[in-house]
C-alpha cells in the first residue's frame, strides 16, 4: 500500500482493519522498547477513562503537562485522579478499554541508559470514537536528553479511507530528529504491525497482561546495578574481536534477569538461601557464567571452542571447554 507524506502529516492506504490498527497501536503502548532502543521498559502508573469525553485533547495534554505530575512508580490512582479533577478533566479508573469511549493512560519509562538518560513520564489518549491514539513525552527537564519526543504525535485510523495516518504537532525545530524517527522507524513499525496482526481475543482489549516474569522496575534497577559492576570493566578489556557494547550488555540483561526469576522462586519456595546451579551450554564469551557465579550461584559453563577472555576470570568462574573426539 502507498503513503502520502504531507509534511507533519502522512496518510497510508492500507488492509489493516481497526482491530488490527488497535492491535498495533496495543504493542506499541505497552512495549515501546522493541523500538525504542533507549528504553529498559515501561510502567503503567494509570489507566482511566474520561468522563468528559467532549474535552480537546490538545487541552487535557496541556492540563496535564501543566499539573507536573511527579515521575515516582509508587504514586497512588487516588493522587493521579485529584491531579486530572483538578485539571478539569474527570475520570474513573478503568483498566479494561473494551468500549467505546476516551481513555487516559500514565506510563513511566526506564531508560536503557541510566548514565544519559532520566526516566520521565509519558502521556496516552486512546480516544475509541475518533479512532485516535495520541502520545506526548512528559519530560520535565526538556534540556536534557528524552527518552522519547516531548511533542505529541497521534496515530489515527480511518475508516472510509482505509487509512492509518501519522499526525505530528511539532513546535520546536529542536525535534527534528525526534520527527524523522517517528516517521522513518516508528510509523512502518505501526503499519506492519497492524497489517500482519493475528486478532485471537475478539474482546478488543487494549491493554494486555504482560507475558514477562519479572517486575519491571526491580529488573531495571537490578540491570543498571550490574551494568557499572560488570559491563564498564568488561567493555574496556574486551579481547575478543566481536563488539563487546553488544555481547557484554545483552549478557548482562540475561543475568539481570535469570537472578530476579531464581530470587522469586526461591521466595515462593522459602528457600532464600538456597541459591541455585546452572550449567550454560554454549557459553561463547562465559560473562553469564562469570556474574551469575559472582552473584553467588555455583555453576559451569561449556562450549566447544575456549575464548581469549576465559583467562580474565578468577578461578572461581568455572568454563570448560569440549574438546572434540573424532
Amino acid at each position: 500500500m502507498s503513503s502520502n507524506d504531507q509534511g507533519n502529516k502522512i496518510h497510508h492506504r492500507t488492509d489493516a482493519t481497526l482491530e488490527q490498527f488497535w492491535k498495533a497501536v496495543d504493542i506499541w503502548n505497552t512495549s515501546a522498547h522493541v523500538v525504542n532502543r533507549r528504553l529498559c521498559g515501561v510502567i503503567c502508573l494509570f489507566i482511566g477513562r474520561i468522563l468528559n469525553s467532549d474535552v480537546d485533547h490538545d487541552v487535557i495534554v496541556s492540563k496535564i503537562r501543566d499539573a507536573s505530575i511527579p515521575s515516582v512508580t509508587s504514586m497512588e490512582d487516588d493522587y493521579i485522579l485529584k491531579t486530572l479533577e483538578a485539571a478539569g478533566i474527570k475520570t474513573r479508573k478503568d483498566n479494561n478499554i473494551s468500549e467505546m469511549g476516551v481513555y487516559i493512560c500514565i506510563k513511566k519509562l526506564l531508560p536503557r541508559n541510566s548514565d544519559k538518560f532520566q526516566p520521565c513520564l509519558e502521556l496516552v489518549i486512546i480516544d475509541k470514537l475518533q479512532n485516535v491514539a495520541l502520545f506526548s513525552g512528559l519530560q520535565e527537564d526538556y534540556e536534557q536528553p528524552c527518552l522519547t519526543p516531548n511533542f505529541t504525535y497521534s496515530f489515527c485510523y480511518n475508516e472510509e479511507k482505509n487509512q492509518i495516518i501519522l499526525v505530528i504537532n511539532n513546535e520546536s525545530r529542536a525535534c527534528i530528529t525526534s520527527v524523522a524517527w517517528i516517521k522513518d522507524q516508528l510509523f512502518p513499525k505501526i503499519i506492519k504491525w497492524a497489517e500482519t496482526a493475528v486478532i485471537e481475543d475478539r474482546s478488543n482489549r487494549l491493554v494486555t497482561s504482560s507475558l514477562n516474569l519479572v517486575n519491571i522496575a526491580k529488573y531495571n534497577k537490578l540491570y543498571q546495578q550490574l551494568k557499572k559492576k560488570y559491563g564498564l570493566q568488561m567493555v574496556q578489556m574486551w579481547p575478543e574481536n566481536t563488539d563487546p557494547l553488544k555481547f557484554v550488555y545483552e549478557d548482562v540483561a540475561i543475568a539481570a534477569y535469570l537472578l530476579l526469576l531464581w530470587e522469586h522462586e526461591r521466595l515462593q519456595r522459602k528457600t532464600q538461601n538456597a541459591y541455585q546451579t546452572f550449567v550454560d551450554l554454549g557459553c561463547g564469551n562465559g560473562l553469564l557464567v562469570h556474574i551469575l557465579t559472582s552473584e553467588g550461584h555455583q555453576g559451569i559453563g561449556l562450549d566447544v571452542r575456549k575464548r581469549k577472555i576465559w583467562d580474565f576470570y578468577p578461578s572461581n568462574t568455572k568454563l570448560q571447554e569440549l574438546l572434540s573426539h573424532r
